[in-house]
């Protein structure tokens, strides 16, 4: 791929992550940019024919805002996740695949949210530094969708630390074929600042 093409989707990719970090800020309006947390992240992908494994860092945007919702309550959060990828080649081989995305994070937690287990789910943008192709899939676009599902525990004194698994499912949303997808089994820590 062309060094200037690929240059310019980092840029479309860091305003879009910029626009959405803004968005997202904290009800404190001097302090939205102060990420709130940090996290790393490893996986693998799941069912697909052939294997990629998958890890990342990140930094979290807590918000205020919460909400009553069946007894428990509902939060929301902002992640901005840099990933490696590193996926098998058709004819032996692998190769690495950056990937930035901006993930907007409902969780929710029962008893009034007083419990340190949580649900969570959300979805965002991403872009790849290149087209991701495998030994058996070849996505048609570097522009991806990052859906993700999951649950975890937090723990420590004031409940910093976090584990979590999720899973996470990346395609186009059938902007342009072929969407094959990919899912990844996620295995997540995050420290709460």
């Amino acid at each position: 791929m062309n060094h200037n093409i690929r240059i310019k989707k980092w840029l479309i990719a860091l305003g879009l992550a910029a626009a959405a970090l803004g968005a997202a800020g904290s009800a404190a309006a001097e302090d939205w940019w102060k990420p709130t947390g940090a996290m790393v992240q490893g996986g693998a992908t799941s069912g697909s024919g052939s294997t990629s494994q998958y890890a990342g860092v990140g930094l979290v945007w807590g918000t205020q805002w919460g909400a009553d919702w069946f007894g428990g309550r509902v939060g929301y959060h902002t992640e901005l996740q840099l990933n490696r990828w590193n996926a098998d080649q058709v004819g032996g081989g692998n190769k690495g695949f950056y990937q930035l995305a901006v993930l907007p994070i409902f969780r929710t937690r029962t008893d009034g949210g007083r419990s340190r287990f949580y649900a969570e789910g959300g979805i965002g943008p991403s872009v790849f530094d290149d087209v991701y192709r495998t030994r058996s899939k070849s996505f048609s676009t570097a522009f991806q969708f990052t859906n993700v599902l999951g649950a975890g525990y937090n723990f420590g004194l004031a409940r910093q630390h976090e584990v979590g698994l999720r899973v996470m499912h990346v395609s186009n949303g059938s902007i342009k074929s072929p969407n094959p997808g990919e899912n990844i089994i996620v295995l997540r820590y995050s420290y709460n600042f």
